[in-house]
């Protein structure tokens, strides 16, 4: 540990020392010419100026430093990094910077295992502005990192070509499933020497082709007299001075064409200026980058279609340096190979969602003349961040190029025409489709009337952000792309759909086929091409085909297209699936084994099974769980037939209470109905309406069928629950002629009928004769008045039943929420429907007898008495404006100066914390200061800020310590400072920090008045003081303490001053700390004993000059009173 502490003081020292150097070369005022960067940083100090930008951010650390006892360290995760930049590095005099420093990568935990060498990506990179643009110097990665621990020290040199202020910074970018930390420290960064040939400016490219490109550039001043070189590179690496140019040209020449380049490559690129053989500028400082054009294309004509079972040899991919690029492979395809995005050059469909991207692939394509519109589809899949990651398809000019990194716009690429939507509601992502992984298909149609005769560019854009992704990204297959002369059909659907046809349906385009229509169908999901044979076709304007025969239970795919003529049809539009009904002879029962029926079906919550209180009859029975959550089933037979006249259905049901021991369910907990269809479930009658059973055992129900006799019938049962938990089951159904059983009658339990209404009671039991005791024939009555009502029912078996109600009169509620009203905006209204215990129902959806209104609109509550009678309520609210008050935020002012508070709203009332009410006031104290603003309407709104006051600022007095010549400087109790300016009178350079030192440079005593000012954003004071200066001497005497004695030391009242040095005393002098001089004495016998009163002398430290014949020398002594 002592050795680590000393180290570390030595390195403090070291530090110090230099930046004392840097300070004093400054303050001496070299030549600008001379001028030069020198940093050096550590982390040792617990503040730093270094920023930091990204989501991580780097911070001091004494855990594991690479030197001494801190760094800085940064956490690496999931593909995030972190940016840390310097403070500014002023004096740049346009000379080489070299620039060392130590790094390392270490895990997580423990911080002792160092990370592998693909930790990620750190840059070191430079710019004359912290809003760049930035240079990369140094590149480490997987290519260079070495695993360890321990830190590594790194060095580059590079040019810079500018003068003024540099900046430098890290870059750090973890890999995408890691957790590390970044370390570094030890930054020391140093320039050489002023250049004499002067670097150009404002490079850039004017003009690229697949194997070219054009550059140029404003010359240097003066003119180099030798031209210029320039150097290339794929690599953004810039060059030192000893690199050797990729060319040159001669004097006056300001551009260069470079050729010989590969297709599709990004470049980087610098200039520098010859004035001699051997004296060149430095490299331009930045970098200008261009990308070559992929190789030309031979354009696809129409029809055109593309699986990528090829590879992708006939497209072009604009990729550059970005982390997610265009691939065609394996990894995905529907099916085959396919064209996706892909981070690891192909080898998966995924993508880097913490590196920004813009990537592109195209495939040029003729468009023939006379063309109208354009048939365009494609299969696609993908997730992406919706509106951040996504895939945008676009059509554009062949002498239009995409740049790797720029998203298209029609702004950078004038006449771009973005296909599938503009802007955001093109973008292909997750929220095109609901967060689906599986492919989807797109149908669309282009109009191409501007682009027929011309060959087109068909570009498919990756964009992602660096936050947060979905993966996977974007993938493609199956495009495919025709010239139309008409339109395409839409809204393909299958209708009235039987155990063995159905009718496909579709929307005619706006430009109507002349040769009809063709469509296709199978019973396996595979695409029709261009080439697959219809099914069948239909004359034009006809836009529906029913398809038979088809086999029953079957699920089939259809498609159906355009014919625009003979040899020009469209792409088959997709319609989707439809599976036919299944169909079973009569007699017919079903007892539900081990395994499902065929044809049937259910919403989600029924099973097949014997559970709980619905156990079998025997065996399994279909069952479903009526709760809460689940308040409503739907359960669908197969369908039956042709059935008989004398054909029954029947069916058993049971219900009873979810929980042991199973209990009855209790009256109105709900209800279930029996439909019955003859058109294969298109449309359904309903036939019986029956509660819950007041008993748990098993019930029969008997319906004849005489009525449907000949037609294939199929059951719907609709179950619902109105309160508590309850299985409801059903078994043995069947279909077959049977004697007749008598009807079930059920006009339900007693019940209130409330003034004003209508009461249904229907006897069910559709098809059988009924007699009211109203005298009524009919299946329902409508009751208006209180009384008792009876029915009998007579099937047509002969059998009957009778079930009898009393309905009591009810009384109805009585609701008022006033008349129509208004509020200020920021108000609540309370609506009261009154009639405590009653239920309620609010146009809001509330259920409590009272609501608060803080918006503008019409609000209703139907309230429901414990009679079940009902009343409603309407009142109409409209909102008061109120007024916009702001303050500002909380602020601070001088103490000598006045805030003035606007609460605008001018006209309006005003009251503020002081009693003003005024609509400004003036503020000159620190204090949180609030107003409310009442305006026309009576609305009223309050803000408040806090204000603080700067003092000016204040210090007691100027401290010196030290002694002649040099002394260093301060202030005693100095407050709300924030700038210093030192004058020390004697002509020298002003000193701006807050502890300067100061040498004076004099020959004979001398009194000057030093001069400090202090500052602050609300003023300045001054202060001074009067320091004596003694002259250095002509010659200093190096003379040991036995040639020189000076005893006793400290002393009270006398000193004695021993010469045996053999040299010739003649005066001695005293002087304070201050340099003043204080006693003197001449010298009588120059080598005795000198004896030296100093009782006059205050207590303190004091030098005592002796002057030789041969020179000066000096001691200090200490008066001790």
């Amino acid at each position: 540990m002592k050795t680590k502490i000393t180290r570390w003081l030595s390195e403090q020292w070291q530090r110090t020392a230099k930046v004392l150097l840097v300070s004093a070369t400054t303050l001496l005022s070299v030549p600008a010419a001379q001028a030069q960067i020198a940093y050096n940083y550590g982390w040792e100090p617990t503040t730093s100026a270094w920023t930091n930008s990204g989501l991580f951010e780097f911070e001091r650390t004494t855990t594991a430093p690479c030197v001494a006892t801190a760094s800085t360290r940064a956490n690496l995760y999931l593909g995030f990094g972190a940016t840390y930049t310097s403070p500014v590095l002023a004096g740049s005099n346009g000379g080489d910077i070299t620039l060392s420093y130590s790094y390392k990568v270490t895990e997580y935990t423990p911080v002792t295992v160092g990370a592998p060498a693909d930790f990620g990506v750190l840059t070191v990179q430079y710019a004359q502005s912290t809003s760049g643009p930035w240079t990369t110097v140094q590149t480490i990665d997987a290519t260079n990192h070495v695993s360890s621990a321990s830190c590594a020290t790194k060095t580059v040199t590079f040019p810079t070509g500018f003068t003024g202020n540099m900046y430098v910074r890290f870059v750090s970018t973890c890999a995408s499933s890691a957790d590390y930390w970044l370390y570094l420290d030890e930054v020391v960064i140093s320039q050489g020497a002023a250049p004499t040939c002067f670097p150009i400016s404002g490079l850039t490219g004017i003009g690229t082709g697949s194997a070219s490109a054009s550059i140029s550039w404003t010359a240097a001043t003066p003119v180099p007299a030798n031209g210029y070189e320039y150097y290339y590179s794929t690599s953004n690496t810039a060059p030192t001075s000893a690199t050797t140019a990729s060319g040159a040209v001669g004097a006056g020449i300001t551009t260069a064409n470079i050729s010989s380049l590969a297709a599709n490559t990004t470049y980087y690129v610098w200039v520098r200026s010859v004035c001699a053989a051997a004296n060149k500028s430095s490299w331009n400082a930045g970098t200008i980058s261009f990308t070559t054009h992929p190789v030309a294309q031979t354009p696809a004509t129409l029809p055109w279609t593309e699986d990528f079972t090829a590879g992708g040899g006939n497209w072009s991919f604009v990729g550059g340096t970005q982390a997610n690029k265009w691939f065609v492979g394996s990894a995905t395809g529907n099916t085959g190979n396919g064209l996706y995005v892909s981070n690891n050059n192909g080898t998966a469909n995924a993508y880097a969602t913490g590196n920004p991207s813009v990537t592109f692939a195209y495939r040029d394509v003729v468009i023939p003349p006379g063309t109208n519109d354009i048939n365009l589809s494609f299969d696609w899949k993908g997730q992406g961040e919706e509106d951040y990651d996504y895939m945008r398809a676009w059509v554009i000019g062949t002498s239009q190029y995409p740049v790797a990194g720029t998203a298209i716009t029609p702004a950078n690429t004038p006449g771009a025409l973005q296909i599938g939507g503009v802007g955001a509601a093109g973008n292909y992502d997750e929220g095109r489709n609901a967060g689906s992984t599986t492919w989807q298909h797109e149908n669309l149609v282009v109009n191409a009337t501007a682009l027929a005769g011309t060959t087109v560019r068909v570009v498919l854009e990756w964009t992602n952000d660096e936050s947060y992704g979905i993966q996977p990204p974007a993938a493609v297959d199956n495009i495919n792309v025709v010239a139309l002369s008409c339109g395409v059909p839409t809204a393909v659907q299958a209708n009235a759909i039987t155990n063995n046809a159905t009718t496909i349906s579709w929307t005619a385009p706006t430009v109507a086929p002349a040769g009809g229509y063709e469509y296709y169908y199978s019973t396996t999901n595979t695409a029709p091409t261009a080439a697959t044979p219809a099914s069948g076709t239909t004359l034009a304007g006809i836009t529906a085909v029913n398809i038979t025969p088809l086999a029953a239970n079957t699920t089939y795919y259809y498609w159906v297209r355009s014919v625009c003529a003979a040899t020009n049809k469209s792409l088959w539009s997709v319609g989707g699936t439809f599976t036919t009904e299944n169909l079973v002879p009569r007699p017919w029962t079903e007892p539900f084994g081990a395994t499902g029926p065929a044809g049937w079906a259910a919403t989600a919550d029924w099973l097949i099974g014997s559970v709980r209180g619905v156990t079998g009859n025997p065996g399994n029975n279909v069952y479903i769980n009526l709760y809460g959550t689940v308040p409503t089933g739907i359960l669908l037979t197969t369908n039956v037939g042709p059935v008989i006249a004398a054909d029954s259905f029947k069916v058993q049901y049971k219900a009873s209470q979810y929980t042991a021991p199973y209990a009855a369910v209790a009256a109105g907990s709900g209800y279930f109905k029996v439909l019955l269809s003859t058109n294969f479930g298109q449309s359904y009658t309903q036939i019986d309406s029956l509660p819950m059973p007041a008993t748990n055992a098993w019930q029969n129900l008997a319906y004849p069928l005489a009525a449907y006799a000949g037609a294939n019938v199929k059951i719907r049962i609709e179950a619902t629950r109105t309160a508590g938990d309850f299985d409801l089951a059903f078994d043995n159904f069947s279909i077959d002629a049977v004697t007749c059983v008598n009807p079930v009658v059920n006009l339900g339990p007693d019940a209130t009928i409330c003034p004003a209404t209508t009461t249904t009671l229907n006897a069910g039991n559709a098809g059988a004769a009924f007699l009211w005791n109203t005298g009524a024939t009919t299946q329902t009555i409508a009751a208006t008045a209180a009384g008792t009502y009876w029915v009998k029912v007579t099937n047509a078996g002969g059998c009957f039943a009778t079930d009898t109600i009393v309905l009591t009169a009810g009384i109805a509620p009585v609701v008022a929420l006033g008349n129509d009203t208004s509020i200020c905006t920021n108000a609540t209204l309370t609506l009261n429907a009154g009639n405590a215990g009653a239920s309620y129902l609010w146009s809001t959806g509330a259920t409590a007898q009272t609501i608060n209104v803080l918006a503008q609109g019409s609000y209703w509550v139907k309230v429901t008495n414990a009679a079940g009678c009902i009343k409603a309520d309407t009142i109409n609210v409209t909102l008061l404006p109120v007024p916009e008050v702001d303050l500002g935020a909380d602020t601070a002012i001088c103490s000598n100066a006045t805030l003035i508070l606007d609460a605008g709203n001018a006209g309006a009332g005003y009251l503020w914390s002081v009693g003003a009410t005024a609509q400004t006031i003036d503020v000159t104290t620190a204090g949180t200061y609030w107003v409310t603003v009442t305006n026309a309407a009576g609305c009223k709104a309050t803000d408040t800020i806090a204000v603080s006051i700067t003092p000016l600022p204040s210090a007691d007095a100027i401290v010196v310590t030290g002694s002649s010549p040099t002394f260093g400087f301060s202030v005693s109790n100095g407050q709300n400072i924030t700038g210093y300016s030192w004058n020390f009178g004697d002509n020298s350079a002003l000193a701006t920090t807050a502890n300067p030192t100061h040498t004076f440079n004099v020959t004979t005593n001398t009194t000057f008045t030093v001069e400090v000012t202090l500052t602050n954003a609300c003023g300045s004071v001054t202060l001074n003081k009067l320091v004596t200066v003694q002259p250095n001497s002509i010659r200093d005497i190096n003379l040991s303490a036995t040639a020189l004695k000076l005893y006793p030391n400290p002393t009270q009242h006398s000193l004695t001053l021993e010469n045996e040095s053999g040299l010739k005393m003649e005066a001695i002098k005293i002087y304070n700390l201050l340099g003043q001089e204080v006693y003197t004495q001449t010298v009588q016998n120059t080598n005795a004993k000198q004896m030296i009163d100093v009782r006059h002398l205050a207590s303190g430290m004091y030098n005592i000059r002796i002057q030789f014949a041969e020179g000066t020398t000096s001691r200090k002594f200490e008066v001790v009173k």
